[in-house]
C-alpha cells in the first residue's frame, strides 16, 4: 500500500531547521529513503514559518482550507499573484 502512495515521489528531503534531536530525524529520513528506494537530500531551513503558524495570525503566506472544502491548485496561484 505504501508503495502505491509513494509511486510519484522521487526523493526524501530532510529540512535542517537547526532544532533539537536532529541526528535522530536525519537518520530516520535516510532510512525511509533507503527503504523506499528514493533519493535522499538535505537542505538548510528555518523554523520561522512553523513559529509564525503557531504564534501569529495567518496571512497571505498561508492557504487556509475550511473543513470539508477541496484544496485546488488555483488557491496557490491566486495567493502568489497577490503576494
Amino acid at each position: 500500500m505504501i508503495q502505491l502512495t509513494l509511486k510519484n515521489y522521487k526523493r526524501v528531503c530532510f529540512i535542517n531547521t537547526g532544532q533539537s534531536d536532529l541526528q535522530r530525524y536525519h537518520e530516520y529520513a535516510r532510512q525511509m529513503a533507503d527503504r523506499f528506494d528514493l533519493r535522499y537530500e538535505e537542505v538548510e531551513g528555518s523554523p520561522a514559518i512553523v513559529k509564525k503558524m503557531i504564534a501569529s495570525p495567518w496571512d497571505s503566506e498561508y492557504v487556509v482550507v475550511p473543513p470539508g472544502e477541496t484544496l485546488e491548485y488555483e488557491a496557490f496561484t491566486k495567493r502568489s499573484n497577490h503576494a
